[in-house]
């Protein structure tokens, strides 16, 4: 007997398959596009943290910064801004605590299901961004 060509459950297989490698692929693809938002929040967390001591060693006093309009006005940065650009997935603010001596600094997420979080940052250099409460 010539075959030519695939039956009908082979090809099923393969679909089968196909889409099963997608869907794993798909959630691990989904898992370091939030890993990237993370490290680019904690990057910009970063450089609020040195702008604010850069701020203060000028004026004497740390920037409260409420927006982010006012984190790049302020402190002379260019951090994406959620109303203005699609591809700004954080809401930065700058909470000062003692003008001349403390400062903390949050990240939100801007969305509101289960990815929600946030990374805070105050003004001692020697400690990386952590998690807080969003």
């Amino acid at each position: 007997m010539n075959r030519k060509g695939f039956t009908l459950l082979e090809v099923l297989i393969v679909v089968i398959i196909i889409g099963v490698l997608a869907t794993l692929g798909l959630a691990n693809y989904q898992i370091v596009i939030e890993n990237t938002h993370d490290k680019k929040a904690q990057s910009n967390l970063k450089l609020i943290r040195n702008a604010e001591r850069i701020y203060r060693m000028e004026q004497g006093v740390y920037a409260p910064c409420p927006t982010i309009l006012v984190v790049n006005n302020i402190l002379k940065l260019a951090i994406p801004n959620p109303s203005v650009s699609t591809d700004a997935p954080w809401l930065y603010s700058v909470t000062v605590t003692n003008p001349t001596s403390a400062f903390s600094s949050k990240a939100v997420r801007n969305v509101t299901d289960s990815r929600r979080r946030a990374w805070c940052v105050d003004q001692n250099p020697d400690i990386e961004p952590y998690v807080c409460s969003p």
